[in-house]
């Protein structure tokens, strides 16, 4: 019996700017005609993997409070903006020290609080 075995040659080029999220079954199901074996992920290092509670040690290095500058790029404002949030007192600061500060939980309220969030 004369068998023969037909090689397939496919090139795959993918370019992505930003992030690209895909679990692994539509990944299996994407490459299973391309006879690529994708490693499953083990669960310790599964982004969706349920995270547990934080421990003590992971909660004291957690940040409290950060800079206007930090809180400007983490909504998406500009500084100045955040400076004229805190000034109408719609954004509360933390002035003990030489710069303001705002807490993790004075953002979390001002994101939960205002409307357009």
């Amino acid at each position: 019996m004369n068998t023969t075995t037909a090689t397939l040659t496919i090139n795959l080029t993918i370019n992505l700017t930003g992030q690209l999220t895909i679990d692994s079954k539509s990944l299996e199901q994407l490459f299973s005609g391309l006879n690529i074996q994708i490693p499953s992920p083990s669960p310790m290092h599964s982004e969706h993997a349920p995270k547990s509670a934080p421990t003590i040690d992971q909660t004291k290095h957690q940040r409290l409070a950060y800079t206007t500058n930090e809180t400007a790029e983490m909504l998406g404002l500009s500084p100045k903006t955040v400076y004229r949030l805190i000034e109408r007192g719609l954004l509360k600061s933390v002035g003990a020290l030489r710069h303001k500060r705002i807490t993790r939980a004075e953002i979390d309220r001002f994101l939960k609080t205002t409307p357009g969030y």
